[in-house]
């Protein structure tokens, strides 16, 4: 499966560089159009290339099942940040198309507390049965690689409205599930209090570290975003914008609905190529 994974990855990439080639010649094309006296030179479409970084939250919707009785996590979230490029072109006055590629972490942490029935092995060789007092941890590291092609549309010249839809391949997964015993002491009959212990020693006992089971490597979301354009020069301007991806497939189906959400406050730095938005003189 890997290895298939690797060549949809690669495919991606290629689709990619091809955009931006396609959106490259499209611009140059255009800006090559010459004057005539009934038509004044058409400077073409706008064509901006720059780069995304991004910081926000995951967060957790849906139940996550892991290997052990009774075990669900609901509640996981975690920082996650993007990182890649972006290029754009006119489509129209106010309409524009773009494709972002990015390297994005979207993994979550989560916890929980139960109380367990265990047996209790005393000195005297008696096995008491106890509730016990457990905390549950679980880190699942996700990180993918997506590709967003997206429509943006602009009301005013500094201010847009964006929508997208994401394709994200996963490629790396994993999950750290640790059982940590709450509970040192405990009462049994008239002996006020027992030291226990768990059957390994200790307190901690990992229950899970490896890849996630049933993972679905590919991920698909919905993605709105609202900014704005700021001039930085006469060629290079930036534009903060908050974004939200909404999960269309689950993560894994060892889960009831699992899937991650996430948001994240963008910056986008880009250089303009045949400008005309801001009046830059195009010599």
């Amino acid at each position: 499966m890997k290895s298939g994974l690797n060549m949809k990855i690669k495919t991606m990439i290629l689709l990619s560089v091809f955009a931006l080639m396609f959106f490259g010649n499209l611009s140059m094309a255009q800006k090559k159009k010459l004057d005539t006296p009934l038509k004044p030179e058409d400077y073409g479409a706008q064509f901006d290339l720059g780069i995304v970084i991004g910081q926000g939250s995951n967060f957790q919707s849906g139940k996550f099942f892991v290997d052990c009785p009774d075990c669900v996590f609901e509640t996981g979230q975690k920082y996650g940040f993007s990182l890649g490029g972006v290029a754009l072109i006119d489509l129209s006055k106010t309409f524009r198309f773009g494709i972002m590629g990015l390297y994005e972490s979207l993994g979550i942490n989560d916890s929980f507390r139960e109380t367990e029935l265990v047996n209790v092995a005393l000195d005297d060789e008696r096995i008491e049965k106890l509730n016990v007092n457990f905390r549950h941890e679980a880190k699942v590291d996700l990180s993918a690689f997506t590709i967003t092609p997206f429509v943006s549309w602009n009301p005013l010249p500094f201010f847009f409205v964006r929508t997208g839809l994401s394709g994200s391949f996963l490629i790396n997964s994993n999950l750290y599930h640790k059982k940590t015993l709450t509970d040192r002491f405990v009462s049994i009959g008239d002996i006020d209090s027992v030291r226990i212990e768990l059957e390994t020693g200790g307190y901690e006992k990992v229950v899970e570290d490896g890849d996630i089971q049933k993972l679905n490597p590919f991920q698909l979301y919905l993605v709105p975003m609202a900014g704005f354009t700021l001039p930085f020069g006469q060629r290079i301007y930036f534009s903060p914008y908050f974004s939200y991806s909404i999960p269309l497939t689950d993560i894994s189906d060892n889960g009831d609905a699992f899937k991650i959400n996430h948001f994240r406050f963008v910056l986008e730095l880009k250089m303009v190529f045949n400008p005309y938005r801001f009046g830059v003189d195009k010599k």
